[in-house]
C-alpha cells in the first residue's frame, strides 16, 4: 500500500470505531465521529498498527511493539542529510551515530531534539562538527535558543535532559528520573579514544584515576571540573592527585581550586580559593551527610589513604594501606607558613621538625589534644615533654600531658594530667609494652631518655646527664610537669563548599509518547486481536468520577474520552490531574506522581520552573 493511499482498516483509539476515509501515513488524523486526534505507526516486524493519542510519532523514538505475538523493538527516523526515511529493527538512541544507507548520500550524522521546541539539531560526523552525549547545545530555532544537554540512561536507554542554567558535569553521579527506572550511573569519555566509560552503579568519584575499559585503548586519565568556569580539566596520563591545589587550564579562567570527595557520600567538596590542606579533617558540606573524614596522599606511591572517621593527626607516623607499598610516612603542618610537609619513612616523635620551605625554615612540633583530637602547633618547638598543656581550642580548654616512648618513639598521652616527671612508665602500644622514663637535665635543660634496664622511678635519685657537652649530676625533686605550657597554636583549616549537582529531568516528548503507547496497549490490544467486542466495552462500567453534584457510573467509551481530554495524568496516564504546581500553575499530574516529582526535582515537569509547593485540587 502506498504512503498516501486510503486505509479502510484504521480504528479510532477514542471512540473505537472503524474509519474508512483516513490516509495510511504517520500524520495526525481527526476522527470524523468523535473529533479525537491521533496517529499510528506500523510495527517494523509484524506490520500491525500501533496507535498514539493526541500525538504524532516523534522522529527516532524507540517503540516496543505492544502485540503479544511480536513484542519487538523498532524505531523510525529521517536522514539528517537527504531526509529519506530510515527504519531501525532495534532500539535507537537519540544522538547515536548513524550512516545513511542510500546511495548518493551515505552521510554519517547524529540527530538531537530540542526539549523545548522539539526542533531537530543535526550533527554531521566530521573532524569539524561532531556530537557526543552531554555536550551543551544551543537550539537553532531563533525564537527558542534554549541551551540544553542530553544523555542516555545506561539502564533504561531513555533520554535524560538538562536545561540551562541547570548543567551537567561530565562524570557526576546521575539518577534516572523515570519512575520505573530510578537507577544511578556515571558516564565519562576517555580523552584518548573518545569512547564512553560507564560506571553502572554510580560509584565513580570525580577526579579518580580511570583506565579506559576498551582493550584497544586501556590508557589512564583523570577528569575534573573547575568550580569557577565549570569546564572540564583533563589529565591524560592519570596524574591528578585528589586534594592537590589545581589551576584551571583555561587561560580565560586560571582560577585555583581543590576538589575532595567525601569518603561517605562520595560527593565532591570544593575549595574555590585553593586553601585546602591535605590531611585536614573534613566535615562534608552536604546537609544530608555532615560526616567527618580525612584524606592524605602517601608520598611514596601517591595514592590516597582514607581516614573515614577523621582521626588523622599531623606529626604521627602511618603505614600506607596499599599492599604494594606499605611504606611509613608522616605529614606536618608548619605553624609559621602553614605549608603541609611530607616525610617518607617513620617519624620519631620527640624530634624537632624544620620547615623545608627556604623562606621559612622554622623548627616546630605537631601533636594533638587527646580530648578534642584537634591538632596543636608548636612554633619554635618550645614544648618540654611532660609539661601540662592547656588545649588552645575554645571548645575544649582541657589539660593533659604529652610524652613519647623512648623505644618505639610514639606519643603517649595523659588525659587526666597526672604525669610526674621521672615516673616509671610502660608503653601502652601492644607491639612495645616496654618500661621507660623521661627527665630534663637541671643544667643543660635537655631531655634524658631512660629505657635500658629501668625498673623503678627516678624521683629523688641522683642522675648524671648523658649529653657530652654537659655530663653534670643533679637530683630530681620537683619536675617539669608542674609548669604550664600555653603557647599552642590552633589549626583551623577552611572547610569546603558543596557543589550544586543538577539531576536530570525526563524528556517530556519521548516520555509522553512511550506512556501513550503503553496506555494504548492495555486498551486496544485485545480489541485489535478481536478478543472483545465494541459492545462489550460499551457495557463495561468503570469507577465513578465526580463530574457534578451527582455520582453516576459512566460507560467505558465515555470514560476513555473523559479521562483523555480532561483528567488524565500525563505521567501515569491513569489517575486524574489533581495537583497544581505553584507558582507556575500547571496542572498536569495526579497527586502521587506530582509529589514524587516535587520531592526529587523541585520543579514543574512541563515548564521546568522551580516549584515552591504543590496544591491538591479536586476536579469539579
Amino acid at each position: 500500500m502506498e504512503k498516501n493511499e486510503i486505509d479502510d482498516e484504521t480504528i479510532c483509539p477514542f471512540c473505537l470505531t472503524q474509519q474508512n476515509n483516513l490516509t495510511n501515513d504517520d500524520k495526525m488524523k481527526v476522527c470524523p465521529n468523535c473529533s479525537g486526534n491521533f496517529s499510528f505507526i506500523k510495527c517494523f516486524h509484524c506490520k500491525k498498527k500501533i496507535y498514539l493519542k493526541n500525538s504524532k510519532y516523534p522522529d527516532g523514538i524507540s517503540i516496543n511493539c505492544p502485540y503479544v505475538d511480536c513484542g519487538k523493538w523498532f524505531s523510525k527516523s529521517s536522514c539528517g542529510e537527504c531526509e529519506r526515511t530510515l527504519y531501525f529493527p532495534d532500539k535507537y538512541q537519540e544522538g547515536s551515530k548513524v550512516k545513511c544507507p542510500f546511495k548518493g548520500c551515505e552521510v554519517e550524522y547524529c540527530k538531537i531534539n530540542c526539549p523545548k521546541c522539539s526542533l531537530k539539531q543535526t550533527f554531521k560526523i566530521s573532524p569539524r562538527e561532531s556530537y557526543k552525549e552531554g555536550l551543551i547545545i544551543t537550539c537553532k530555532n531563533p525564537i527558542c535558543k534554549t541551551k540544553f544537554q542530553k544523555i542516555n540512561c545506561f539502564h533504561c536507554t531513555r533520554r535524560l535532559v538538562w536545561i540551562n542554567p541547570n548543567i551537567m558535569i561530565e562524570g557526576q553521579k546521575l539518577l534516572c528520573p523515570y519512575l520505573d527506572c530510578g537507577k544511578n550511573f556515571n558516564k565519562v569519555y576517555c580523552p584518548h579514544c573518545q569512547k564512553s566509560n560507564i560506571f553502572s552503579k554510580g560509584g565513580m568519584e570525580i577526579g579518580s584515576k580511570i583506565q579506559c575499559i576498551y582493550k584497544e585503548c586501556g590508557k589512564y586519565f583523570n577528569k575534573i571540573f573547575c568550580p569557577a568556569c565549570f569546564k572540564i580539566n583533563v589529565f591524560s596520563g592519570g596524574s591528578f592527585i585528589e586534594g592537590i591545589k589545581t589551576t584551571c587550564v583555561y587561560t580565560e579562567c586560571s582560577k585555583k581550586f581543590n576538589l575532595v570527595n567525601c569518603s561517605h557520600c562520595k560527593r565532591v567538596n570544593i575549595w574555590i580559593d585553593g586553601d585546602y590542606v591535605i590531611g585536614q579533617n573534613i566535615i562534608c558540606a552536604y546537609p544530608d551527610c555532615k560526616k567527618k573524614s580525612a584524606k592524605v596522599n602517601c608520598p611514596s606511591c601517591n595514592k590516597v589513604n582514607v581516614f573515614p572517621n577523621g582521626d588523622y593527626s599531623f606529626g604521627k607516623s602511618y603505614k600506607c594501606i596499599y599492599q604494594n607499598c606499605h611504606t611509613e610516612f608522616a605529614n606536618f603542618m608548619c605553624p609559621n607558613c602553614f605549608t603541609c610537609l611530607n616525610l617518607k619513612g617513620k617519624y620519631k616523635e620527640g624530634n624537632k621538625v624544620i620547615c623545608g620551605v627556604q623562606s621559612c625554615q622554622v623548627s616546630f612540633f605537631n601533636f594533638r589534644c587527646p580530648h578534642c583530637m584537634q591538632t596543636i602547633l608548636d612554633k619554635g618547638a618550645t614544648y618540654k615533654f611532660g609539661q601540662t598543656v592547656i588545649c588552645p581550642y575554645n571548645n575544649c580548654r582541657k589539660k593533659f600531658n604529652y610524652v613519647y616512648c623512648v623505644h618505639c618513639r610514639r606519643g603517649v598521652y595523659f588525659k587526666d594530667n597526672n604525669y610526674v616527671e621521672g615516673q616509671l612508665m610502660k608503653c601502652p602500644y601492644d607491639d612495645c609494652k616496654k618500661n621507660f622514663a623521661l627527665v630534663f637535665c637541671n643544667h643543660c635543660k635537655k631531655v634524658l631518655n631512660f629505657g635500658q634496664n629501668i625498673n623503678k622511678p627516678l624521683i629523688d635519685s641522683e642522675i648524671k646527664c648523658n649529653h657530652s657537652n654537659c655530663e653534670k649530676k643533679f637530683t630530681l625533686t620537683e619536675g617539669i610537669h608542674t609548669t604550664l605550657w600555653t603557647n599552642g597554636i590552633i589549626f583551623n583549616p577552611k572547610q569546603g563548599a558543596l557543589f550544586n549537582y543538577h539531576n536530570p529531568t525526563f524528556d517530556e516528548y519521548e516520555y509522553r509518547t512511550l506512556k501513550s503507547i503503553e496506555y494504548i496497549e492495555s486498551i486496544y490490544k485485545n480489541l485489535v486481536n478481536h478478543q472483545i467486542t465494541e459492545e462489550e466495552l460499551e457495557l463495561a462500567e468503570v469507577p465513578s468520577i465526580k463530574r457534578s453534584e451527582t455520582l453516576d457510573p459512566i460507560s467505558g467509551r465515555e470514560y476513555l474520552y473523559f479521562i483523555n481530554f480532561l483528567l488524565e495524568c500525563f505521567l501515569c496516564m491513569e489517575k486524574p490531574k489533581e495537583a497544581v504546581f505553584v507558582p507556575c500553575g500547571h496542572r498536569c499530574a495526579c497527586y502521587p506522581c506530582a509529589t514524587n516529582i516535587f520531592t526529587k526535582f523541585k520543579n514543574c515537569p512541563l515548564c521546568h520552573t522551580e516549584s515552591i509547593f504543590i496544591l491538591k485540587k479536586v476536579f469539579d
